[in-house]
């Protein structure tokens, strides 16, 4: 049904039953069993239990065996809503609700079958064989199985989910303009409780807006005291570093070496220059000036 009115919400539903027949017959049939009616499953298997908390004594007094019948009375109750809201009215969803394919409403057919039969494998007095079966594998566990139906219990169970079943429709069964209009019963503190998911959304925002104040403000303590005062420092250690750098090791030590490599080579070029002017005579005087002097020189040193 979600898939057929794109919606998982029972506001958007609402006379189902025509648009998708299979579907409305089968989850019929499993609300018929859960809600514990005879002769479906469910109903042997709610007295099963009714049956064996009655010959248990689970707690020396009937409390939980009323608990029981009142869940017997609650679960017809829903499920009665539920059936109401979205198979019968008005459709007033938004969707083209259709009809599942075989692939989903077969298995449908299958277990709404299995919610029919299944409970008569075991029936207290006329067939007991699943019972004995499962007892003879649980012997340890001391389980408690009624040999018969204990009619009281039996009438119990199944007026509180006549009860259930007739009270529901009472509240849903009729249509209304919107599903809202239609589904006004409410519990108090039980509705309000389970339609605010237990408070806990409004719990953590609490929590939230307890929280996120001081620890804001520490954070931005931190940020602006810590962390930016270490941010700042850095850099101002850095400006400093650079700017000795650049004054001395720049340009007292680096540019000072280069320019005065720079004028030696400059200098050297200067003298080197007049030598170098090009003319022969120059060049021969040059030589033998030279020669005398390498020879007066030989003559010293010998």
């Amino acid at each position: 049904m979600i898939h057929a009115v794109h919606s998982n919400e029972m506001t958007d539903m609402g006379g189902m039953r025509k648009f998708m027949p299979t579907t409305y017959k089968t989850f019929l049939i499993g609300s018929i069993a859960l809600a514990g009616l005879p002769p479906l499953a469910g109903f042997f298997s709610k007295d099963e239990i009714l049956v064996g908390i009655d010959i248990a004594h689970v707690t020396g007094n009937q409390f939980v065996l009323w608990t029981a019948i009142a869940g017997a009375f609650i679960t017809p109750f829903y499920m009665t809503r539920a059936i109401a809201l979205t198979f019968f009215g008005k459709y007033k969803g938004h969707g083209d609700p259709h009809e599942s394919p075989k692939t989903m409403t077969v298995p449908l057919v299958i277990l709404a079958g299995f919610s029919i039969v299944a409970g008569w494998i075991n029936i207290p007095g006329i067939y007991t064989g699943f019972a004995t079966w499962t007892a003879q594998r649980a012997e340890a566990m001391d389980l408690h199985h009624a040999d018969g139906f204990d009619y009281t219990l039996l009438g119990a169970g199944v007026i509180a989910a006549l009860l259930g079943v007739a009270l529901g429709w009472r509240l849903w069964g009729k249509d209304a303009e919107t599903q809202e209009a239609r589904d006004t019963f409410e519990i108090p503190v039980l509705y309000p409780l389970l339609r605010n998911k237990y408070y806990l959304d409004d719990f953590y925002l609490w929590l939230v807006g307890l929280i996120k104040g001081p620890l804001a403000r520490f954070i931005d303590w931190v940020n602006s005291y810590v962390i930016d005062t270490v941010v700042n420092s850095v850099g101002a250690a850095m400006v400093g570093l650079g700017g000795i750098v650049y004054s001395i090791v720049d340009q007292k030590g680096i540019d000072l070496f280069m320019n005065g490599l720079a004028g030696s080579a400059g200098g050297a070029g200067r003298v080197l220059k007049g030598f170098q002017t090009g003319r022969v005579q120059q060049y021969a005087g040059a030589f033998v000036l030279g020669a005398v002097v390498l020879a007066i020189s030989l003559v010293a040193i010998r």
